[in-house]
Parts: structure tokens; C-alpha cells; sequence
């Protein structure tokens, strides 16, 4: 009997880990289930109720019990794992009868153990038993792995708060902020517009700043009205950069050093204006020019004067045409260099150019 045993004992490990492995995936489908529910449970309101760290491994804990207290009731006997070999090997019950008989010392019953032995002996059988008896995976294994992979995203959203009052909001705090965000807003406005060249730049965005300080608006948190002037303000400072940063600034920057070469006359209206584009102050350059047009359309001005005027205006034309000339040359040397003409329009992006540049002797640098 000892071959029968052997067979059946095989049989019994194979059938019992297979059951054990369904019992499982119902208990981890259940678990699955229950940590789904936990979960938006515990996203629902404004703050995390549930004590993870505690929770999953006692839900872990638990349905490994609950699998193993269920597959303990569904154990095979002897008798039921020999029927259940015979009736997968085609043995017509053999192996069972033997069970039955084995405690029998008639003809029969030795005949009948005496079979049993020598088919649980066969290689032949104990090899077709691996092959019927195999430990398998239930069909729709992939069903707990998918739930909890959906409660592990879940868990990473934020807080809903769907059970949260509408906080009234403070009137005069809200009053109070607003007047602090339109107070700067119309600072900025001013400052800008104090700049022609600024203010034709940013028209647009002006617009959009006078139009919010003088439109009624509903009420707001004060957060609210402080986070929309920051973001107004910043939207301001992002243009302003692109200005400065931009082909027009870096000319203007230019232009401002190249008059900064300017030799002013030592008096006189031409030495205001001199000054003037020496400081890049182009407004009060314009005002030194009207100025000039106005004392020389007035009359008020000698010969001496104005001849002593119009040689000043002279040399500082000529000033310039050197100037202009010295910037034509650079431009011209830069593009027999194989370097970008417009680069003399940028002191700093210049300098830099040169030093990068890999077919200049130093000579020549």
C-alpha cells in the first residue's frame, strides 16, 4: 500500500494547492473590493482618516486567515483523492477499491490490492498523473491586481473636500485687498506711461490694467484678488524683460554707448543737448532741441549766437558721422571675419563672439 499512498499523496498536494490558489484569488477579489472602497472613502473629505500603516497589513493579515480557514474546509479525504485519480487516469477505480479492501485478507480483496500496487507503480501512470494534476492559476487571476492598482492611483489624488462649507467671505478684508492690488496696479500704469516708448510697447497690456481698475468686480477672497494682481503684475515684468532683452533694447543700449562717446561743448544750448544723449535721456534731448527752435525762431538770438550755435551743431554732427562710421567699420570687419554684422549692435554678445571665434589669430581678435 505503501506505492498507493505515495500516488495519492502526490495527487493530494497537487489538488489542495490548487484549491488553495482559488480560495485565495475569491479572499484577494473581496480585499481588492474593500481597499477600493477605503480608499475613496478616505479621498471624500478635506483630511486622511484612515490609518494606512495599520490598515493594510491587518487587511493582508486577514484575508490570508479567512483563505486558509476556507481552504481547511474543503480538504480531500484518502478515499475522494483516490476517486478523483481514477476518474482523471481512467484506472476504473482501482486505486479506490484497493482503499476499500486493503483490510481484507480474502482472494478478492489481495487480487484487488495486488492491482492497485503494480498501476501505482507503473512510470507510465505516475507520469500522466503530473500531467492531469497540474497546479493551475485561476482564469480570471488578473481581476485583484487591476483593483488594487486602481486603488494605489486613487490614493495618490488630493483630498476632495466634498463635505466642506463655503466660508463667507470678509467684506472689508476683501475691500481692503482690493484697494491695496488697484493702488499698485495704477503705480505701474503710471510709471509706464511717464515712457512714451514703454507705454506705446505695452498698450495692450495697459489697456487690460486700466479696464480691471475701473470695472466693478465681483466680490473676492482676499487670496483671490492678491494672487490676480501678482499674476498681472508678473505678466507685466515678463513683457518688460522681452523688451530689455529683446533686438530693440540691445540697440538702444548701443546707441546710448555710442553717444556716451559724445564730447560736449563747454556752453550753451548745444552742451545741454550733448549731455542729454551722453545720459541716453532722449526726452530731454527733445526738449533741448525744441528749445533751441524756439529761442532761434524768436529772434532773441545773435549773429554771434547762432553762428557760435550752428558751429556747435557742426561738430557734434561730425561727432556722430565718425561714430556712425567707426559702428560701419566694425560691422564690415565682423563680416570679412565670417561673424554676424549685428553683433556690433552688442558690446557684450560681441565680445564673446570674438572669443569663441576659432579662425582668428589673436592678432586679429
Amino acid at each position: 500500500m505503501n506505492e498507493i499512498k505515495a500516488l495519492l499523496s502526490n495527487a493530494r498536494r497537487r489538488l489542495e494547492m490548487t484549491t488553495f490558489i482559488g480560495v485565495l484569488h475569491v479572499v484577494a477579489i473581496v480585499l481588492a473590493a474593500l481597499l477600493l472602497g477605503l480608499v475613496l472613502a478616505d479621498r471624500a473629505p478635506g483630511e486622511s482618516f484612515v490609518a494606512w500603516p495599520w490598515i493594510v497589513p491587518a487587511l493582508c493579515g486577514a484575508s490570508l486567515l479567512a483563505a486558509v480557514l476556507l481552504w481547511s474546509r474543503r480538504r480531500l479525504s484518502e478515499l475522494q483523492v483516490a476517486l478523483a485519480v481514477d476518474d482523471r487516469l481512467d484506472l476504473r477505480e482501482k486505486l479506490s477499491t484497493a482503499l476499500h479492501c486493503h483490510q481484507r485478507d480474502d482472494a478478492f480483496a489481495r487480487a484487488a490490492v495486488e492491482d492497485a500496487v503494480s498501476t501505482a507503480r507503473d512510470p507510465r501512470v505516475r507520469e500522466t498523473l503530473r500531467r492531469r494534476f497540474k497546479v493551475v492559476a485561476p482564469r480570471q487571476w488578473w481581476i485583484s491586481p487591476v483593483v488594487v492598482a486602481a486603488a494605489i492611483l486613487l490614493s495618490f489624488l488630493p483630498q476632495a473636500d466634498l463635505f466642506a462649507r463655503e466660508e463667507p467671505i470678509d467684506e472689508q478684508a476683501g475691500r481692503e485687498a482690493q484697494k491695496e492690488a488697484d493702488e499698485a496696479i495704477e503705480t505701474v500704469v503710471r510709471t509706464i506711461q511717464e515712457k512714451p516708448e514703454l507705454s506705446a510697447e505695452l498698450a495692450d497690456l495697459l489697456g487690460d490694467l486700466d479696464k480691471d481698475g475701473q470695472t466693478a468686480r465681483p466680490l473676492e477672497k482676499p487670496e483671490e484678488v492678491k494672487r490676480e494682481a501678482l499674476k498681472k503684475v508678473t505678466e507685466l515684468n515678463k513683457r518688460l524683460d522681452e523688451i530689455i532683452s529683446g533686438e530693440k533694447g540691445k540697440t538702444a543700449k548701443a546707441v546710448r554707448e555710442m553717444l556716451a562717446k559724445l564730447e560736449a561743448p563747454e556752453s550753451g544750448l548745444a552742451k545741454e543737448l550733448a549731455e542729454a544723449l551722453e545720459r541716453g535721456d532722449f526726452d530731454a534731448a527733445k526738449k533741448a532741441l525744441e528749445k533751441m527752435a524756439q529761442q532761434a525762431e524768436s529772434g532773441n538770438m545773435s549773429e554771434e549766437q547762432k553762428q557760435q550755435l550752428a558751429q556747435q551743431m557742426q561738430q557734434m554732427a561730425d561727432q556722430l558721422q565718425q561714430l556712425a562710421g567707426q559702428q560701419q567699420q566694425l560691422q564690415q570687419a565682423l563680416q570679412q571675419a565670417g561673424l554676424d554684422p549685428q553683433l556690433a549692435n552688442n558690446p557684450q554678445a560681441l565680445q564673446q563672439a570674438i572669443q569663441n571665434a576659432g579662425n582668428l589669430n589673436q592678432q586679429q581678435k
